[in-house]
């Protein structure tokens, strides 16, 4: 049986991709890009080696006479090495790294600009993986689950409805909503939550109700066999997932329909410090199949 899986990233990526990369692949003519030498840094040792392997093979495979490398680095120091490597011909194509070293690196030029997909940065999405491969559907619309809505008086989306899930639960939107200084939102709406904050109890329940939303969603449309969660807000952990679990299992208890899907069983979280943004923009550019993709906002 093919396992499915539907992947749920709830704020923004812990992984960038450098700019000015030398052996990143071109295409000649139009035609088929030449073969290249993708070099991957990885940090630490949170990414299991069958993922390592998974993710070299998947790419070697499907673009013949390219190698995928990948360097595993140490968090100590990383800054330094990154800064001496960027100075030289011999920087790396994607890099893993969190806040505190993107900071070192944003007004030097050494990032690529991500700026035009702001939105798609802070919103809610989901990627579906049958049989080792993301499912992107006809015109790679799948898993903009971010703008189903499930509450028609709910608060305005960035796309135009009102109550979609992301306009709930996404980091942009959830920010907006908090309008408070911080550089943490969805942390400090949790902080105040915590603490009682009438603003913070509401955001803190629309951001549950809205995943809740989307696990349903998921679930119901696609069968899936696990929901992960991932995100900068997953790094709340159980703080996170124990609110939506409680939601989930709030509407289960007025439907035995729901309960017998058993959906709270079926949410995880994304390891803590995983690099799924860097192995996934990795075999994203690994992916030669042909497939109209049009652009949403």
């Amino acid at each position: 049986m093919n396992k499915k899986l539907g992947a749920i990233a709830l704020l923004g990526a812990s992984a960038v991709v450098l700019a000015g990369c030398s052996t990143g692949s071109t295409a000649t003519d139009g035609g088929t890009p030449e073969p290249a030498e993708l070099r991957v840094w990885l940090v630490g040792t949170d990414t299991p080696q069958d993922a390592r392997d998974y993710l070299v093979k998947t790419f070697e495979d499907e673009n013949p006479g390219s190698t995928l490398t990948i360097e595993e680095q140490q968090w100590t120091g990383l800054v330094d090495k990154l800064t001496t490597s960027l100075s030289s011909s011999d920087s790396p194509d994607v890099v893993e790294m969190g806040n505190t070293q993107a900071a070192a690196f944003t007004s030097s030029g050494a990032l690529l600009d991500l700026s035009d997909i702001e939105d798609a940065r802070t919103g809610i999405a989901a990627g579906f993986v049958n049989a080792g491969r993301l499912w992107r559907g006809a015109y790679g619309t799948a898993g903009e689950v971010g703008h189903i809505c499930v509450d028609p008086r709910g608060p305005l989306c960035k796309c135009g409805q009102r109550g979609c899930i992301e306009a709930f639960s996404g980091g942009g939107a959830l920010a907006e909503r908090w309008g408070r200084p911080g550089a943490l939102p969805g942390r400090d709406v949790f902080d105040g939550a915590d603490a009682g904050d009438p603003v913070a109890l509401a955001l803190r329940d629309g951001f549950a109700f809205g995943v809740a939303a989307a696990v349903r969603v998921i679930v119901l449309s696609t069968d899936v066999e696990s929901v992960v969660l991932g995100g900068g807000v997953s790094a709340l952990g159980d703080r996170m997932l124990s609110c939506v679990v409680t939601e989930l299992e709030a509407r289960a208890a007025a439907s035995p329909f729901l309960r017998s899907l058993h959906l709270a069983d079926r949410v995880e979280l994304l390891p803590p410090g995983s690099p799924a943004a860097a192995l996934g923009a990795a075999l994203l550019g690994a992916d030669t199949h042909e497939q109209e993709t049009v652009p949403h906002g």
